[in-house]
């Protein structure tokens, strides 16, 4: 690696980092990054979760940690009596925190996570829920206790190197059929440019949305497809089409040689063709013909083992962990928003904590008309 830019490179120390401030794209520069730490996609994601995008920034030496986030304001009813506060939360995907320590000494990213949290607390924050990449993972080990917790999941993620036939080979017989069932009635599988797969994209999202009974409070409009527009250069879509009909598609992205797939959806009349197992092959496919290193398939709903991760894990053995980290930052004022957001609701405290979600203030009831829906992990 050379030398960082002195902008970056300092002693010890940990800084805020504006969506806007050029450092932001600098340190992408310098350190392996999916499309998940690009400021534009938080732009996006903020503006959908109602905060601020931010990045925190630990430097020691020549090592950088980055860690993406939205800070937001506690808007939740009954919450705002408690007062002004904040909490984070990753972005949707797989932020990171990513990071350099090779290049720093042993127990550099312990120091980063621990200055991070130091950080969020001299800001006031309350809590924060973050989730890892499981390819570019700089989020150390958790040691847990009441105030800081870590789940994981296992996600799917399918090994470019090698020769395709053996590749091909540990495809699963039902999905191979599938594939080739696809190819023998006419589908087809095209690439285009952001801009021009929207359309189609976002009809074929909407639809599979009202399928799974999503609410309009938990899924991507327009206007948030439209925001990723600056990431143009980064995003594709990819569409299966049946006599130029578009049955299936997806948002592509490649950074660093991961593929994925962020968002997709098909249409319920195809789903007995299952275009989405055309798709998933031809990824694998041109990832390896381009040189990618892997797909990056995810795991299930909510990190559930449900068909989505079955369907996922059809495509072969490849597993990566997925996790993320609770922390409550002041116990106290998270206690009395949680008391607030249960009086709101009419429910005992442990009805929310009993839901599993985090922050417990932030927690749908069933019936709620914002309740949870398949993107909720943490909000």
């Amino acid at each position: 690696m050379r030398s960082i830019d002195p902008a970056v490179k300092s002693e010890p120390r940990g800084r805020w980092l504006r969506h806007d401030d050029p450092l932001w794209l600098a340190v992408l520069a310098r350190l392996r990054h999916d499309i998940h730490h690009h400021p534009a996609y938080l732009r996006a994601e903020a503006r959908w979760l109602g905060g601020r995008p931010e990045a925190f920034l630990h430097v020691e030496g020549e090592a950088l940690w980055f860690a993406p986030c939205i800070v937001r304001r506690a808007q939740r009813p009954g919450v705002e009596a408690v007062g002004r506060t904040l909490d984070v939360v990753s972005p949707y995907g797989y932020p990171g925190p990513i990071g350099s320590p090779e290049h720093a000494a042993p127990g550099f990213c312990e120091r980063a996570f621990d200055a991070f949290l130091a950080a969020l607390r001299q800001r006031g924050a309350v809590s924060a829920f973050l989730r890892n990449h499981p390819c570019l993972d700089a989020l150390p080990p958790v040691d847990e206790s009441p105030l800081l917790t870590e789940r994981a999941w296992k996600t799917v993620l399918i090994d470019l190197d090698g020769d395709l036939e053996a590749i091909w080979s540990r495809v699963s017989r039902r999905r191979r059929q599938q594939i080739n069932k696809c190819k023998r009635v006419g589908l087809q599988v095209r690439r285009v440019a952001l801009r021009d797969g929207l359309p189609a994209l976002m009809g074929i999202y909407d639809e599979t949305m009202d399928r799974v009974g999503a609410n309009a409070d938990a899924r991507f409009d327009a206007a948030y497809f439209h925001r990723l527009a600056p990431l143009a250069g980064h995003l594709e879509v990819w569409l299966v089409e049946r006599r130029e009909t578009p049955i299936a598609a997806t948002l592509v992205s490649r950074r660093c040689d991961i593929i994925q797939t962020p968002v997709g959806g098909t249409c319920e009349a195809a789903l007995a063709d299952s275009p989405d197992s055309l798709l998933c092959w031809e990824l694998i496919t041109w990832g390896h013909a381009t040189g990618a290193g892997a797909v990056h398939l995810g795991g299930g709903v909510g990190g559930r083992d449900d068909g989505v991760l079955r369907f996922k894990t059809s495509f072969g053995p490849g597993r990566a962990r997925f996790r993320t980290v609770r922390a409550v930052l002041d116990p106290d004022r998270y206690a009395a928003l949680t008391r607030a957001r249960a009086a709101s609701l009419g429910v005992a405290v442990q009805a929310l904590e009993q839901t599993g979600f985090f922050p417990a203030y932030r927690a749908e009831l069933p019936g709620d008309a914002r309740a949870a829906a398949p993107r909720a992990a943490g909000r």
